[in-house]
């Protein structure tokens, strides 16, 4: 807990109006700002999730410097995988990981575009950016 009444009294005011509005139907996310206030977030503000143990992408940039690395070793493999295979050599072998690759830039490129509309989004109705840090 928090050694601040007042924003004890704020967070259990968020946590009422999130328990009001499931009853309610609504689906929103109760995260914690970057200014440390706890927010209701519609899903298409939040965009990805920035808190939890595996996840090191934590913003729209790192997210297209993913995509682009990823990107970048998909195409090494996928021509020297054509390079090896008009050889006479075993192509596929070195294709195979160029593919892996490329779904990783594809997920990374899909992050970057959901966080992009999230900030967007975010920007229009005036909702501070969500927590990165543990404990969000």
């Amino acid at each position: 807990m928090t050694a601040d009444p007042a924003r004890a009294a704020r967070d259990e005011a968020a946590i009422a109006e999130y328990r009001r509005l499931r009853d309610a139907g609504d689906r929103r996310i109760l995260h914690r700002s970057v200014d440390g206030e706890l927010v209701l977030y519609r899903p298409d503000e939040l965009g990805f999730r920035r808190s939890g143990p595996a996840n090191t992408i934590r913003t729209r940039r790192g997210a297209l410097a993913l995509a682009v690395g990823t990107g970048i070793l998909c195409a090494v493999c996928l021509i020297a995988g054509a390079v090896v295979a008009a050889a006479g050599g075993p192509g596929a072998a070195i294709a195979v990981p160029g593919l892996l690759f490329g779904a990783v830039a594809a997920w990374a490129a899909v992050l970057g575009a959901r966080e992009r509309r999230a900030e967007g989004v975010r920007a229009s109705r005036g909702v501070p950016e969500p927590s990165t840090g543990p404990g969000s």
